[in-house]
């Protein structure tokens, strides 16, 4: 590999092998370069040349490298382990990373006491560069207060000029460690991102870009608070641009390759929707228990292609019972682009709220079917009363609509056996008026059909009272009569006193009355 194809990725891997190098014992450093060896023959090579350097540089630094050798074999052995360290006493070693050593400790100056956690610089990461970085760890984490990032409690540089800071001491497990371990359902863990993005939104409105979010870096208290941890490798944003980029160092230890954006991989600029990127990974791990990107024993080349290139693993192929719209919310935050992923990530924990609360998601295509469907699912009783209700209004409009035909239908009778009534008298012989047999059939006929209506008064009653005028007019008063008060009784059950109804019902029988003298 010639030096021109030297890239930001390939360097940073350079650089992580070669601190990994370091920091194991002598016994184990060749099994862990045949190990680089066996992926990648080219790095092996590079990062035993860089070793050979090191050893080179004299004693001074081959001395400090022994020493940590040694404490890695037997921790009783760290020179730090009862000793004290500002106002605190170390008691163990709880971490151990590129730069600093993290250790667990008691207040010892008789004023109160209380257990913290101190991170020290590294003896062999001593230089300008790491007492820079380790500074500004610190000072951002001094200008951070929220409840879902650790405290900085205190400060300052050891006897041999090691810089250190103090931070509250948390009892914790990774947060996909601690979900799994309680069996969470998918919206308790939801719940638990949320509080992630609570922290990294309030970090980027701090102008802090974190650049190393993975579950490592995320605990979860036994009372289920997520502390945000580790900002070593953070950078604080220009003030004038919260979505502006800082350029990842080139050669440093910058980031873990699971869990970075293809900006980081590529060494370009990144900005806050790099740790957007970071979050996705996270949210993906933590629903399917297995990441986007299967990068284990991959070289350096292999993971540039495969972050940069391939389209990652969709969540619900991972666990089916996910798919739908987490798939659109962790694919938007994992998209290539930065400029395609949420524009914050309080974009992104918003889109979370909304399938918790089964709202439409912002990463879903949008479609009036999909919109329907989500307030369906959201206001399932609503819907279902409102199905309810439209089945009985459905129900009564058939109802009705039927009735009404029927109506319309006897109406149609009614009237064609007034006309037929009003023909026959037309065509009978005035002379055998009441005589006439075919008027008298027609008569007959119509008092049978009036019969059979008493589920329906209000034709029943119309239709005596053509019978009741058509007798009248044959002369037959005391027939008309009894159909008029027929349709009198009908008016009195269906029609209060003093109506109209009322008022012409009277008239009738009183007409019959009175044509009887």
């Amino acid at each position: 590999m010639s030096e021109s194809s030297l890239t930001p990725a390939r360097l940073a891997a350079m650089q992580a092998c070669f601190e990994g190098a370091l920091d194991a014992p002598p016994a184990a450093r060749e099994a862990y370069l045949h190990d680089i060896a066996t992926r990648d023959a080219d790095l092996a090579t590079r990062v035993r040349a860089l070793l050979a350097a090191h050893d080179q540089t004299g004693e001074a630094l081959v001395s400090p490298l022994r020493e940590a050798a040694l404490r890695a074999m037997d921790p009783a052995r760290d020179p730090w382990i009862g000793e004290r360290i500002g106002n605190y006493l170390v008691e163990r070693r709880i971490g151990e990373g590129g730069m600093g050593t993290v250790y667990e400790a008691v207040r010892a100056d008789d004023q109160f006491r209380t257990r913290v956690a101190i991170k020290v610089i590294r003896e062999h990461a001593a230089g300008e560069a790491a007492f820079r970085r380790f500074r500004e760890e610190r000072q951002i984490l001094a200008s951070l207060h929220h409840p879902n990032i650790g405290v900085l409690l205190d400060g300052g540089v050891t006897a041999s000029g090691q810089p250190y800071f103090v931070m509250e001491h948390l009892e914790g497990n990774p947060i996909t460690q601690w979900a799994d371990a309680r069996a969470l359902t998918i919206s308790a863990r939801l719940g638990l991102f949320q509080q992630v993005c609570a922290a990294v939104q309030y970090a980027h409105q701090s102008l802090v870009v974190h650049r190393d979010l993975k579950p490592a870096n995320i605990l979860v208290t036994d009372e289920g608070r997520v502390k945000l941890l580790d900002f070593g490798i953070a950078k604080l944003l220009p003030a004038a641009q919260t979505d502006a980029s800082t350029v990842t160092q080139v050669g440093a230890r910058s980031y873990t390759p699971d869990y970075a954006s293809p900006e980081q991989v590529l060494g370009l600029p990144v900005g806050t929707r790099s740790d957007v990127y970071s979050l996705g990974v996270v949210l993906h791990e933590l629903l399917t228990g297995v990441r986007p990107f299967d990068l284990a024993g991959k070289s350096a080349e292999e993971v540039e292609r495969i972050v940069t290139a391939e389209v990652p693993m969709r969540p619900s192929a991972a666990r089916a019972h996910i798919a739908g719209d987490l798939d659109a919310v962790i694919l938007k935050a994992l998209r290539k682009e930065p400029e395609r992923r949420y524009t914050s990530v309080d974009e992104l924990a918003a889109d979370v709220q909304r399938f918790l609360d089964g709202r439409p998601v912002l990463a879903a295509p949008d479609s009036l079917r999909y919109r329907f469907g989500k307030l369906v699912r959201r206001r399932r009783v609503e819907a279902a009363a409102i199905t309810l209700a439209g089945s009985f209004l459905l129900a009564g409009v058939v109802a009705t609509t039927v009735k009404a035909r029927e109506a319309i239908r006897e109406r149609e009778r009614v009237v064609a056996v007034k006309s037929f009534l009003t023909m026959m008298l037309g065509a009978a012989n005035p002379a055998s008026f009441g005589k006439d047999v075919r008027v008298r059939t027609v008569l007959d006929s119509a008092v049978l059909r009036a019969d059979g209506l008493k589920d329906r008064p209000e034709l029943e009653r119309e239709i005596r009272e053509i019978i009741g005028g058509t007798y009248l007019a044959l002369g037959e008063f005391e027939l008309a009569e009894t159909q008029f008060r027929r349709g009198l009784a009908i008016t009195q059950a269906v029609a209060p006193n003093g109506s109209r109804a009322m008022a012409h019902a009277l008239d009738r029988v009183s007409a019959a009355l009175d044509f009887q003298g």
